[in-house]
């Protein structure tokens, strides 16, 4: 028999009205009683938090992270409820907080109460345990039917049911009726890694048409390291380049993402992407931007060289 532990941290899924608004007072317990769990998978439960993922913090990925790495000989998978709002950016912290999961490490949530009638909870619940179960190692995220590697999924709707997709990557397998089906092969997870610090002094700045330099210059001021979207495939525009250069050369670390969901950036196309590339930026890539952010702050937390952080923010360290 498969032993799982699932963590709560609140979310819509485990919500109530509370006649002021949706408020997460579901316990893990009682949101188990709502489904069906296969007969060979036995499941133990711990509450962490019962908060709105609005208000989930870097301090909640370390939490929860910590929790997995205390239970990781005990347990042979583990599912993690969370709301939908902010569950793209836990999914990349656990990514490299837990590094080569032999073990699945799965995270849900929904767009509805579990109690509610015509929710879409207790499907991702049961679809989440039951992955938590597959030979499919590593950090991912299961919903609307799908599992979707941690550091790609991205959500692209407020109220749709298939909230989630998987970026610039193939999605992991297709959930139905309790059966896995592959759609690409599991990782080949090795010497599984656990990370217990991330630097959260870091910031996110997107381009706008006018903007005033001193915004970004300000924003770099207060922290370690900025991730500035540009526009397409990752340009910047002439008026800002003086003011990245600037910060650069005070030792902060800045990475060039782009405000497009797919493809990633490409500096070498454009002459503007050209110019901006000599300044010393990291690149994104085909990172999302909240794999982006949270991978600087987990390279941050390992070393403070800018030439060794723009070296890991580039290589591809979890896919």
């Amino acid at each position: 028999m498969k032993k799982i532990l699932l963590i709560a941290t609140g979310g819509t899924i485990a919500s109530r009205e509370n006649g002021e608004g949706l408020e997460p007072s579901i316990s893990p317990e009682e949101m188990l009683s709502y489904i069906s769990v296969n007969e060979n998978c036995g499941v133990d439960c711990v509450e962490l938090t019962k908060i709105d993922s609005t208000n989930v913090m870097p301090s909640h990925w370390l939490k929860i992270g910590e929790c997995i790495r205390t239970n990781y000989d005990a347990y042979d998978g583990f599912a993690v409820t969370h709301g939908t709002d902010t569950l793209s950016y836990t999914a990349a912290a656990l990514s490299y907080l837990i590094q080569n999961s032999k073990k699945p490490i799965v995270i849900t949530g929904s767009q509805k109460p579990i109690d509610a009638e015509d929710t879409d909870a207790r499907k991702n619940l049961e679809d989440c345990i039951t992955f938590a179960c597959s030979r499919y190692g590593g950090v991912s995220v299961v919903f609307g039917g799908y599992a979707i590697s941690g550091v790609r999924a991205k959500k692209m709707r407020t109220k749709g049911f298939d909230a989630f997709q998987s970026v610039n990557y193939p999605y992991l397998a297709k959930i139905e009726n309790g059966e896995i089906e592959a759609i690409s092969e599991p990782p080949k997870c090795e010497n599984t890694r656990f990370y217990t610090s991330l630097n959260s002094n870091v910031a996110l700045v997107n381009l706008t048409p006018g903007m005033n330099c001193e915004i970004i210059k300000n924003t770099a001021a207060y922290c370690d390291g900025i991730v500035i979207l540009g526009y397409g495939s990752g340009g910047i525009p002439d008026l800002y380049l003086d003011t990245v250069k600037g910060i650069i050369e005070n030792g902060k670390i800045a990475v060039i993402g782009t405000q497009c969901v797919f493809d990633g950036t490409h500096l070498e196309t454009y002459k503007v992407g050209r110019a901006a590339s000599k300044l010393y930026l990291a690149q994104s890539g085909d990172m999302t931007a909240e794999h982006t952010l949270v991978k600087l702050m987990w390279c941050l937390a390992q070393t403070d060289n800018p030439e060794k952080v723009k070296e890991l923010m580039e290589k591809d360290l979890i896919n």
